[in-house]
């Protein structure tokens, strides 16, 4: 859990259309379930170019306190879970090596670097890792870890980037998915996943509490056709889009429903196997079924 109050926001319109207001439903207010010191509202607002946004906003100065380092994306996972998600994170990258061994890498938004190193196994070229708050280091010759979008700039055109639960904590999408598009060469692939505003998860019994919100981290929540659009709009061709299972948001969206005192959240985390492969099935089995998740991944091609 993290601790550091309120914190101070601005007033913004939709970082798609530029609209203002709810357009397309009931504006929906949330809280930052992690912080365990304020009970600060923060309000998304549903607009009818398919997205719903951050509409409060927290101001740059703040950015640092909501992504301390306590914050999940910054911890390393161990144990059975640490050897799954490599596994898994192997077999996202090892189909879309173009290059083979020689295929340059980009993850942007790297938190801990757990798939920089995991990916740096696969290949001999670099393999960058990028955030605001990165390691510090690294123990591999191949990889390299970076904390500005110049440094970017100078190590590339990659061949391959990846943008994991990214798009959704910048204020501006478009010019985020331009810059992406960039540095990528000719033919070059994006993977990006990110929240989707369906599934389970996103009745109406469980909304206000759903974990992809992530209050006030994410500023936007895309549908299967706005991120297709935006994708579209910027140049990109679509390979594929899949929904794709989210232990997170379940754990998340137990936090929030369970409130900040419960003694049970001390077990809702992603290094808790059980949890993890428990809901994993149920997104599984839906998606099996044909029935969509509160997350998606879409692959897309630099023509």
């Amino acid at each position: 859990m993290l601790n550091y109050g309120e914190i101070l926001t601005s007033k913004v319109s939709c970082p798609i259309c530029g609209n203002v207001g709810p357009s397309s439903g009931v504006k929906i207010s949330v809280q930052d379930y992690l912080n365990i010191s304020s009970g600060q509202d923060f309000v998304y607002v549903p607009c009818n170019c398919g997205v719903f946004y951050l509409e409060n906003q927290p101001i740059s100065s703040e950015i640092a306190k909501i992504y301390s380092k306590e914050y999940d994306a910054y911890h390393i996972s161990e144990g059975v879970v640490a050897k799954i998600k490599k596994k898994r994170l192997q077999s996202l990258v090892a189909p879309l090596l173009s290059q083979g061994r020689g295929t340059k890498i980009l993850d942007y938004g790297c938190g801990s670097g757990e798939f920089v190193y995991s990916a740096s196994e696969l290949v001999d070229a670099a393999v960058v890792g990028f955030d605001l708050f990165p390691p510090t280091h690294s123990n591999k010759s191949n990889v390299m870890f970076l904390d500005s979008e110049q440094s970017i700039k100078s190590l590339g055109p990659y061949q391959l980037i990846f943008a994991f639960q990214v798009i959704e904590h910048v204020s501006d999408p478009r010019l985020f998915i331009n810059f992406l598009y960039s540095q990528l060469d000719s033919g070059g692939t994006l993977v990006i996943e990110t929240p989707s505003s369906s599934g389970i998860l996103f009745s109406s019994l469980t909304r206000k509490y759903w974990g992809g919100w992530h209050a006030p981290r994410h500023f936007l929540i895309f549908d299967k056709e706005s991120l297709i659009k935006i994708s579209t709009q910027v140049g990109f061709q679509v390979e594929s889009f899949q929904f794709i299972p989210s232990p997170f948001q379940w754990i998340e969206t137990f936090r929030a429903l369970l409130g900040k005192s419960s003694k049970i959240n001390k077990y809702l985390h992603l290094g808790n196997f059980l949890i993890v492969a428990s809901v994993y099935l149920i997104d599984s089995i839906a998606i099996f079924l044909r029935f969509k998740s509160s997350n998606m991944k879409i692959v897309l091609r630099k023509i």
